[in-house]
C-alpha cells in the first residue's frame, strides 16, 4: 500500500512539472495579468488554455496537438498564449471554465471572450479553429 501511494504521488507531480514544462517550453505565460498586458501591447488575441494537473484529456491536448509545430508556430505568430490551472490559478470570472481543457479567445481592448473551445481537438480541426478565431478577431478590429 506504502508503494502505491508514493507512485500515486510521483504521478501527480510529474504532471504538475509537465505543465510547467510545456507552458515554458512552448512560450505560454503562466500568469494571466502578464499574458493579458502582453496582449494589450501587441494589439493580439489571448489564447487562455485551463487545464488540471489530472486531466488526461489536456495531456492529450498538449501532447498531440499543441505541441505540434505546425499548431505551436501559428499560435505564437497570431495569438498570446497562456496556460492556466482552473483549480488553482487567478483568473477573471467572467471566464467560465466548467471542462478541462477549456481555451477562451480573448479580446484584450474588450476584455472579453469571443471564442471557446472545449476538449480535445484534433491538430487538424484545432488549425481550423485557431483560423476562425484569428478571423473573428481581425473583422472585430
Amino acid at each position: 500500500m506504502k508503494i502505491f501511494k508514493s507512485i500515486v504521488i510521483f504521478f501527480i507531480v510529474l504532471s504538475f512539472l509537465n505543465a510547467n514544462d510545456f507552458a515554458s517550453e512552448y512560450g505560454y505565460a503562466k500568469n494571466y495579468d502578464q499574458g493579458y498586458a502582453k496582449a494589450k501591447e501587441l494589439q493580439k488575441p489571448l489564447l487562455v488554455l485551463f487545464v488540471t494537473k489530472t486531466c488526461p484529456w489536456c495531456k492529450k491536448l498538449e501532447n498531440q496537438t499543441l505541441s505540434k509545430p505546425s499548431v505551436s508556430t501559428k499560435i505564437l505568430e497570431n495569438f498570446v498564449p497562456v496556460l492556466l490551472d482552473k483549480d488553482t490559478d487567478i483568473y477573471p470570472q467572467y471566464l467560465s471554465v466548467q471542462v478541462v481543457p477549456t481555451i477562451h479567445f480573448i479580446i484584450p481592448s474588450e476584455s472579453k471572450s469571443f471564442q471557446m473551445i472545449l476538449g480535445y481537438k484534433s491538430q487538424q480541426t484545432f488549425l481550423k479553429l485557431l483560423e476562425d478565431a484569428k478571423k473573428q478577431f481581425e473583422d472585430r478590429k
